[in-house]
């Protein structure tokens, strides 16, 4: 089962799925977007993290927020 958050943070309101081994994982890569944001959590065993960007946003929005 592939979690998911709604996350209502300071930066904007996001999706997140994740999933916490391979098969939930394979999951997310067959059903994810193409402009989702992948993240590997550090120092979890496959632990895979997609952030869902609304319509018409870009990685560049995301920098800004966060300041990356």
């Amino acid at each position: 089962m592939v979690f998911y958050f709604k996350a209502q943070a300071e930066a904007g309101d996001y999706t997140i799925f994740m999933g916490l081994d391979k098969y939930e994982n394979e999951e997310l890569i067959k059903y994810g977007f193409i402009k989702d944001i992948w993240f590997h959590v550090d120092k979890t065993s496959s632990a895979h993290v997609y952030l869902r960007l609304k319509k018409g946003q870009t990685i560049e929005d995301i920098r800004e927020r966060f300041q990356v």
